[in-house]
């Protein structure tokens, strides 16, 4: 008797199963430009309601070859974006686009992109042995109006702030970060090597102001988790800078400076970039990171179940190191997520054999207990 009403309340826990949010992404990953042509004027990928605008201070071409980085793009079967801006430290190369359906009031999105800088190095046989001294931004730059209407303007810059050799996001509030450069969330990476770089944003209608949480070169196999960002938390953009919308999309970056009057091109690899809902980070209870919970995320579960030095990868889904009850709720909550089941929760957790033995009596006690508290069905 007691059997059955924990299957049939485990039952009621499988009901809670999230299908799964629809994005409105906005996508430029360039794989569909052709090698070598000028990616000013086209108009490929998805989310965008025009074409790429026209710059004169230098080239944005397609190249073959696409960035990777494990987890977000697995080959390099396609094509990146090689920018090459005008060989003076002041002028960038700047292309804008706009978004078909602006992101607004609470959303929640996520701004993704694979890049590299391929800064200018000094070239001793020529007498170049100064040091590299600034170069202009290089980045994403997201633009929208601010709260109460207006121009549309810039509002922040995910990428490489002017002046820096590392990833930053501008336009956040320091106050929370002494030592800080104003504006700057620095992440101590350089941005010569390819990278990953993601960005949180939660906007907030009315007063609050918007949330930023920044990560570069994350394990996007794992779960999200704002104690493994740059800063190890979320923060608070800097007052002003409110957003009622993000409606428009700048790629673009500058030239390197070695001393003046010494100043030169750096080129950059930009690729993969994806503005949407969907987080780019392994979905809670997935705990191989194939886009799936089911059956093998459980059996992880079982077979490290009352672990005290866990990870994602061993099923901690609370970032705590313990395998416990916290994460068993999480993986239910999120029962096929990315497909549809073969089997229900409940039977799923009487088909798999949680070892080690003594703590299978330990996980069906805890569990009952939190069953006892749901209505039975």
């Amino acid at each position: 008797m007691a059997k059955t009403r924990w299957l049939s309340a485990a039952a009621a826990l499988s009901l809670a199963v999230g299908a799964g949010s629809v994005a409105a992404q906005v996508s430029e990953t360039f794989d569909s430009y052709a090698d070598g042509s000028n990616i000013s004027g086209q108009a490929g990928d998805t989310g965008w309601s025009d074409a790429w605008s026209s710059d004169a201070d230098g080239s944005f071409t397609a190249e073959s070859g696409s960035l990777t980085y494990a987890g977000y793009k697995a080959d390099a079967t396609g094509s990146k974006a090689h920018l090459s801006p005008a060989g003076t430290q002041t002028a960038t190369w700047t292309i804008f686009r706009n978004i078909t359906t602006p992101f607004s009031g609470d959303d929640t999105f996520y701004i993704s992109f694979l890049a590299q800088n391929l800064a200018y190095v000094p070239d001793a046989s020529f007498g170049e042995t100064n040091p590299i001294l600034g170069t202009r931004y290089f980045g994403v730059g997201i633009f929208g109006q601010p709260e109460g209407g207006g121009t549309v303007t810039e509002r922040f810059l995910v990428g490489q702030g002017s002046g820096f050799s590392q990833w930053t996001l501008n336009r956040v509030d320091d106050t929370a970060y002494p030592g800080v450069t104003a504006n700057t969330l620095e992440s101590g990476i350089a941005t010569s090597g390819v990278s990953l770089v993601v960005c949180r944003v939660d906007l907030h209608s009315g007063p609050d102001l918007p949330v930023f949480t920044f990560w570069v070169n994350p394990d996007v196999t794992a779960g999200e988790f704002a104690g493994n960002a740059v800063g190890g938390q979320s923060f608070v953009s800097q007052a002003g800078f409110d957003h009622a919308t993000v409606s428009r999309v700048r790629l673009g970056g500058g030239g390197t400076q070695t001393g003046s009057p010494n100043v030169y091109a750096s080129d950059h690899y930009l690729d993969e970039v994806r503005i949407g809902f969907d987080s780019p980070f392994a979905h809670p209870g997935d705990a191989n990171g194939d886009g799936l919970v089911n059956l093998s995320d459980l059996q992880i579960l079982g077979d490290n179940w009352q672990s005290t030095s866990a990870t994602w990868a061993t099923a901690d889904f609370t970032w705590d190191s313990i395998v416990n009850l916290g994460d068993l709720q999480i993986l239910g909550d999120n029962w096929g997520w990315g497909t549809t089941p073969d089997v229900s929760f409940d039977q799923a957790l009487a088909l798999v054999d949680f070892v080690p033995e003594p703590a299978s009596f330990a996980l069906i006690g805890l569990v009952g207990l939190l069953l006892l508290r749901r209505p039975v069905l």
